[in-house]
């Protein structure tokens, strides 16, 4: 059941006006409650995020999946994924990107039982920034860590 006591509320911090809507809050403004029916919300402002970390990757796995062991004994697996996309002009040619994924836990041991060279995967997760340095030069790296994975190759010989 539909009660507008329930939904968020944009509170415009600038002229302390209250606007009812549905969505993502534009800057400058912030997420008020109203009261809920969980008990762990209280009635209080929240900021809102004013950045997004997220990536989405369909592609095909490089190669099968190197996966090592921690010291805090956590399982982590790394995988080669490219995606494919064409240049425009009048002599369009196709590119592949290739991007470093880092599967952590229970999906790094997903990935090493069933993800193989050329399978098809879908990737939920964040970009992580890092670097090392080599002979004296910074070298900056990418890295995707995944919050979620779906193998969208069929497996042969299940219906």
């Amino acid at each position: 059941m539909y009660s507008p006591l329930a939904t968020p509320h944009l509170v415009d911090t600038s002229r302390n006006r209250a606007i009812r809507r549905r969505g993502v809050a534009p800057y400058g403004f912030r997420v008020r409650r109203g009261p809920s029916t969980n008990p762990h919300l209280e009635a209080e402002d929240h900021p809102v995020s004013r950045s997004v970390n997220k990536i989405i990757l369909v592609g095909n796995v490089g190669s099968d999946p190197e996966v090592r062991i921690t010291g805090a004994g956590v399982k982590v697996a790394r995988v080669s994924l490219a995606t494919n996309w064409r240049t425009g002009g009048e002599d369009p040619e196709e590119r592949t990107d290739w991007h470093r994924v880092n599967l952590w836990g229970r999906l790094a041991q997903v990935a090493e039982d069933y993800v193989a060279k050329g399978d098809k995967l879908f990737v939920e997760g964040y970009l992580q920034y890092d670097s090392y340095e080599r002979d004296g030069v910074t070298i900056p790296t990418a890295e995707i860590r995944a919050r979620e994975m779906v193998m969208l190759t069929p497996r042969g010989g299940e219906a």
